[in-house]
């Protein structure tokens, strides 16, 4: 598992995590921002939480799955009207429509909303005006 995060103060906390429950062996912390993290890996699954609207989240993330991979963005009530104010860019690096999942309302007096965006190709720009 790699956890990508931008802050000083957060990747040391996320070291000494790692470190003091052991798992340095299946653990990597990387301080970088999302957009710049091409290059450390391709992974199964991308998450994120509270980072940015999708139109740019997408670009940024997709480059980090695998194909075929996931990117699941947790996000608020909106998530459906931003899956649909999103779908040139989200176009761009899935074939497939995302799915929009709810997780843990029985349980949670605020559930959470999951975007979740198979890649089976690599998109091209930013933003491009989206």
């Amino acid at each position: 598992m790699t956890l990508i995060e931008p802050l000083l103060r957060r990747t040391e906390f996320l070291s000494e995590s790692v470190r003091s429950l052991g798992l340095e062996d299946r653990v990597t912390v990387v301080r970088a921002r999302a957009e710049d993290a091409g290059g450390i890996g391709s992974f199964d699954v991308v998450t994120s939480r509270a980072v940015a609207p999708l139109r740019r989240l997408v670009p940024w993330s997709a480059p980090l799955c695998r194909t075929r991979g996931v990117i699941a963005a947790m996000k608020g009530r909106s998530a459906t009207d931003e899956v649909s104010a999103s779908e040139r860019v989200i176009g761009r690096v899935s074939s497939e429509r995302p799915v929009v999942r709810t997780y843990g309302s029985d349980v949670l007096a605020e559930p959470t909303t999951v975007v979740e965006i198979v890649v089976d190709r690599q998109g091209k720009g930013e933003n491009d005006g989206d």
